[in-house]
């Protein structure tokens, strides 16, 4: 039997078998010093399959252009998907270096500089893949090659369960992904959201617990409640005894594994900070045992993950930047007489017993407000703007409001939009935040004069 690979390429070697394809090492009949891999589908007459490897192989053309390390594309003919009669290959230059999981199985447990440098180069692609709205849903150390066995050139592979958030067309609606080394809840059953970033880097930290100690996390919490690093016998200090970043390797960790998507990691860029903070923290060093400027600045670094009001303080200076700019848009842009009959003015700051909210969690007493009323005569819609702190991290929130019919002059909030997170090294997002109150001004004037409208009906 012949295939459509076979004018071109010659099978050498036998590599793996997935649950969707097969993958084999292959030489150009034309040129035999370039090796690569070749995959086709186990299953060719399979819509779901023949669509999901037309959008991996386009994923793939992409990312190298953008800086992420994955196998170029030499050959493939997956722009036919749509064509049952013809059996779709895709031929990857070949990346020579073991997998993440055999060199960890070779060399043991990772010191913790090492895992980062792993890690980091791997949020690197994640990074660049997310931006351009690319997901890959199945990232292990079986995906990840280290070229040459370079700790700091990690390639992601097997796109094949990659999303493309605009792919609407191609979705697998009764999909579920199960997989001894990360299991989770988000990507297990058929209800579940299984198109989420944060789940990639959920992914990214159980890498990084990998490397650091080589046990799979498995599920996020076992049968007693335990994330994977407080399980007895699995936990990092067990392994990494001699280094005193291991308390804040756990907090990040307990961060990364939290069963509530919102409590997790919510950028790449959000991890790579904190990643970033262990590896410049020279813990090992000798001349920190003995130096108060370096033992200040090490405890001082986990303070700031782990006091809430240590890191509102912190924030304190670009939140009250940030609410002084939507003052500064209200009053430059849609002061007293500029909406015509609309009135647009600012509230006085809500106590927390004037509040209804539903979501307890993300509001604390320790926070900045800054509410806003658009008024048409008697109807009022209410906006806040809301800085607080979240377990270790400050948000910008903003929530919309009306008024409780049973208590008058009190407001309830249904639910809080995320605007913005904060992190040590960041600034102020005028733009965004300016989008942000243009646009609930916009919506606001619209929903004032359905209402003056309905009530003259």
């Amino acid at each position: 039997m012949t295939h459509p690979w076979d004018t071109k390429w010659q099978i050498t070697e036998n590599l793996a078998t997935g649950g969707q394809g097969v993958t084999k090492k292959v030489s150009q009949l034309d040129n035999a010093g370039l090796t690569g891999v070749l995959k086709y589908l186990k299953n060719n007459k399979n819509p779901q399959a023949r669509a999901r490897m037309n959008r991996e192989v386009n994923n793939l053309r992409l990312l190298p252009s953008l800086g992420g390390l994955v196998p170029n594309v030499l050959d493939h003919n997956t722009n036919e998907f749509e064509n049952i009669s013809t059996e779709l290959f895709v031929v990857m230059n070949y990346i020579e270096g073991p997998t993440l999981a055999e060199y960890v199985k070779t060399h043991g447990p990772l010191s913790i500089d090492e895992s980062i440098k792993i890690v980091m180069s791997i949020c690197q692609t994640v990074a660049v893949a997310h931006e351009a709205d690319i997901l890959h849903r199945d990232l292990k150390p079986d995906n990840i090659i280290l070229h040459h066995g370079k700790i700091d050139e990690a390639y992601i592979i097997d796109y094949g369960l990659s999303f493309n958030l605009t792919n609407e067309d191609i979705t697998e609606t009764n999909e579920t992904f199960r997989n001894k080394f990360l299991d989770l809840p988000e990507t297990n059953t058929t209800t579940a959201n299984h198109r989420d970033p944060r789940s990639d880097l959920t992914a990214i930290c159980a890498i990084f617990y990998f490397c650091l100690t080589g046990f799979n996390v498995g599920q996020l919490q076992d049968a007693n409640g335990h994330l994977a690093h407080n399980r007895a016998g699995h936990k990092i200090q067990e392994v990494q005894q001699n280094d005193n970043r291991v308390e804040g390797i756990e907090i990040l960790l307990t961060k990364g594994f939290s069963v509530v998507l919102a409590n997790r990691f919510q950028s790449v860029s959000e991890l790579m900070v904190q990643l970033k903070v262990l590896y410049n923290n020279e813990a090992n060093d000798e001349i920190n045992q003995f130096d108060p400027v370096q033992i200040a600045k090490q405890k001082s670094r986990i303070l700031r993950t782990k006091n809430r009001k240590i890191i509102l303080k912190e924030f304190e200076e670009p939140a009250s930047a940030l609410l002084n700019h939507i003052q500064k848009e209200h009053k430059t842009n849609y002061s007293s007489g500029q909406l015509d009959l609309f009135e647009l003015g600012r509230s006085n700051m809500p106590s927390m017993k004037e509040l209804t909210i539903a979501n307890k969690d993300i509001v604390k007493r320790d926070n900045y407000w800054y509410q806003m009323q658009a008024k048409l005569h008697e109807p009022i819609v209410v906006r806040n703007y809301l800085v607080a702190s979240v377990e270790d991290q400050c948000v910008l929130i903003a929530a919309d409001a009306s008024l409780e019919k049973q208590i008058p002059g009190v407001f309830k909030f249904e639910s809080f939009d995320e605007i913005a997170w904060y992190t040590g090294d960041s600034t102020p997002v005028f733009e965004l935040v300016a989008a942000d109150f243009r646009n609930w001004i916009i919506k606001a004037i619209n929903d004032l004069s359905d209402m003056i409208e309905r009530l003259s009906n």
